[in-house]
C-alpha cells in the first residue's frame, strides 16, 4: 500500500506539472520532452500527448484528459517549474513536496504588475514604430495606440467572451485611433496600424506551430496555425470595422520622417525590455534579453544581405538558437528564457497581417504573395531552430 501511495503521489505530481508548464505557454514538442525527461528518474511510464487547448496523459495506470485553455508564455513561472523538475529528477525533492512547490508556483503573482503591462504595450508599439522606420509623429501615436490596447487587454481578461472578441476590439480601436490622430498630425497609416497591433500579430504561434509540425506535433501544430489564422481574420475585420466608422473623419497621412540613426538601437533595447516584461521575465534575466534581441537584429541584417529576405531568417534564428542553447547550459536555466524573446523579434508577423488585408481588399494577387513570403519566413525560422538545436543541444527540454 506504501508503494502504491507513492507511485500516486508521482503520478499526480507529473499531472499537474503537465498541467503547469502547459499553462506557462511551453511549445507541444518541449512540453513533451520535459515531461519524458521528469518520469525516467521516477521511475514512472508515462505517455503524452499536447495540443493547445488540452492534454492527455497515461501515468502508470492513471489517465487524465484535461481541457485547458490556450496560454500566454509566463517565463518566471517556466524557469520556477524547470527547477522544480531538475530537483525531482536529481532526488533532492520528493513527489510530495515538489506538488506542494508546484502548486505554490502556481498560485505566485508574475514578477510585473498590470501597470508595467499596459506600460509595455505602449513602448513596444512605439519602439517597433522607430525600428520599421517611422517618424516622431508615427512613434508617439503607436505608443498611445499600444497602451490603449494593453488597457484594452486588462478589461477583457476579466470576462471569457469578452476575450473573444478582444483582437477583434483591438484591432478596431487602433485603426480608428489611427485615422483620429491622423486628423491632429501626419502620420504613416500602415506603420502605426501594424505598431500599434504588433503585440496581438500572430507571427510567433505560428512559427511555433510550423515548429511543432516539424517535429511532428501534427495535431499541435495544426490546431496552433488554425489559431493564428483566426487571429488574423479578427484582426483584419476589427481593421475594417474602425475605418469605416472613422470614414468621416480628415486623415494627414504623410510620408514617416526620417529619425536620428541612434534611436534605432535605443528602440531595439527597449522593445527588448517591453518584450521581458509582457513574458512575465525576472528582472535578472533583462541583460541575456535585451543581448538575444540586438543578436537576433544583427543575424537577420547579415542573413538579409547574404541569403535575400526570405531566407536571411534563418542565419537570425540560427544565431539565437545557438545562443539560447549555450546560456542555458552555461547558467543551467531553461532555453525558452531567450529563445522565445529572440525569436519574436524575427517572425513575420506584419507580413501575414498585410497579406490578410490585401486579401480582404481584393488584392488577391499581392496578397497571395505576401502570404508565400510569410510562410516562406517563418519556415527559415524553424529551420534556424532545428540546426542550432543539433549543433548546441540545451540542457533543458524546456
Amino acid at each position: 500500500m506504501v508503494l502504491q501511495a507513492s507511485t500516486t503521489s508521482r503520478a499526480r505530481f507529473i499531472i499537474e506539472l503537465a498541467s503547469a508548464l502547459h499553462a506557462a505557454g511551453l511549445s507541444a514538442d518541449r512540453l513533451e520532452s520535459a515531461l519524458d525527461a521528469v518520469c525516467r528518474p521516477l521511475g514512472l511510464r508515462g505517455r503524452f500527448f499536447a495540443t493547445p487547448t488540452a492534454l492527455m496523459l497515461q501515468v502508470e495506470g492513471h489517465v487524465e484528459l484535461l481541457r485547458l485553455a490556450p496560454s500566454e508564455v509566463h517565463l518566471a513561472r517556466l524557469v520556477a517549474l524547470d527547477r522544480i523538475a531538475t530537483g525531482v529528477a536529481a532526488g533532492e525533492l520528493s513527489a510530495e513536496r515538489a506538488l506542494r512547490r508546484v502548486r505554490v508556483v502556481l498560485g505566485r503573482k508574475g514578477p510585473w504588475g498590470r501597470t508595467a503591462g499596459v506600460a509595455a504595450f505602449g513602448v513596444s508599439s512605439g519602439a517597433v514604430a522607430v525600428l520599421l522606420g517611422g517618424g516622431a509623429p508615427d512613434a508617439v501615436g503607436a505608443a498611445l495606440l499600444g497602451s490603449l490596447v494593453g488597457l484594452l487587454a486588462l478589461l477583457s481578461a476579466r470576462s471569457r467572451r469578452l476575450g473573444h472578441l478582444f483582437p477583434m476590439g483591438a484591432a478596431a480601436l487602433v485603426a480608428f485611433g489611427t485615422r483620429a490622430l491622423g486628423a491632429l498630425a501626419p502620420l504613416s497609416p500602415d506603420i502605426a496600424v501594424i505598431a500599434g497591433l504588433i503585440v496581438l500579430l500572430p507571427g510567433f504561434s505560428f512559427t511555433m506551430a510550423l515548429n511543432e509540425l516539424a517535429t511532428g506535433n501534427l495535431a499541435s501544430g495544426t490546431a496552433r496555425a488554425m489559431g493564428s489564422m483566426m487571429s488574423l481574420l479578427l484582426l483584419a475585420v476589427g481593421t475594417a470595422v474602425g475605418l469605416a466608422l472613422a470614414s468621416e473623419l480628415p486623415s494627414h497621412a504623410a510620408a514617416p520622417a526620417s529619425l536620428p540613426g541612434w534611436l534605432g538601437p535605443v528602440a531595439m533595447a527597449a522593445c527588448a525590455v517591453a518584450l521581458a516584461v509582457l513574458f512575465q521575465a525576472q528582472a535578472r534575466h533583462m541583460p541575456a534579453i535585451v543581448a538575444v534581441c540586438v543578436l537576433a537584429d544583427v543575424g537577420l541584417g547579415y542573413g538579409v544581405d547574404v541569403a535575400g529576405e526570405q531566407l536571411g531568417p534563418f542565419v537570425g534564428a540560427l544565431a539565437v538558437g545557438l545562443f539560447s542553447n549555450l546560456v542555458a547550459r552555461l547558467k543551467d536555466q531553461p532555453a525558452s528564457v531567450t529563445l522565445l524573446p529572440g525569436l519574436i523579434m524575427l517572425v513575420p508577423g506584419s507580413l501575414g497581417y498585410r497579406a490578410v488585408t490585401a486579401l480582404s481588399d481584393r488584392h488577391v494577387v499581392d496578397g497571395v504573395d505576401i502570404a508565400f513570403q510569410a510562410l516562406l519566413v517563418a519556415a527559415s525560422l524553424v529551420c534556424g531552430l532545428l540546426v542550432a538545436a543539433v549543433v548546441v543541444s540545451p540542457r533543458r527540454s524546456t
